[in-house]
């Protein structure tokens, strides 16, 4: 069972403001949660959701920077659905994002993709 605390409340606040396009109150709400103690898992998706929410406002290179910190998460915790939300996320970009800004997070994907390959 999990406990549904403050930090909790935070998250989906900044979530559901962040998928309303509310960014200014999302923007508080992620400070608020990004406070908050979770788990290291919690915090990548949180993080990603984070992410898209800066994507939004077109600052693309923040918004890869918090998907790539998401992503190093995820495979340190080999958690799938972190790095599932990530690609995600690196789909949602499209082509709007130049490839300079993408490219870290890019190289970690491809790498991931090739060692399963292996």
């Amino acid at each position: 069972m999990f406990q549904f605390d403050s930090s909790k409340i935070a998250s989906y606040r900044a979530i559901t403001a962040a998928r309303l396009g509310l960014t200014k109150i999302a923007a508080d709400a992620f400070a608020q949660a990004s406070t908050a103690p979770r788990s290291p898992k919690q915090a990548a998706l949180v993080t990603v959701e984070q992410a898209r929410a800066v994507a939004t406002g077109r600052h693309f290179e923040q918004a890869c920077a918090l998907a790539v910190a998401a992503y190093d998460i995820g495979t340190a915790y080999e958690s799938e659905r972190v790095r599932q939300a990530v690609r995600d996320f690196r789909t949602s970009l499209g082509t709007q994002a130049p490839g300079r800004v993408t490219a870290d997070l890019d190289d970690r994907l491809h790498s991931a993709y090739t060692m399963r390959m292996r």
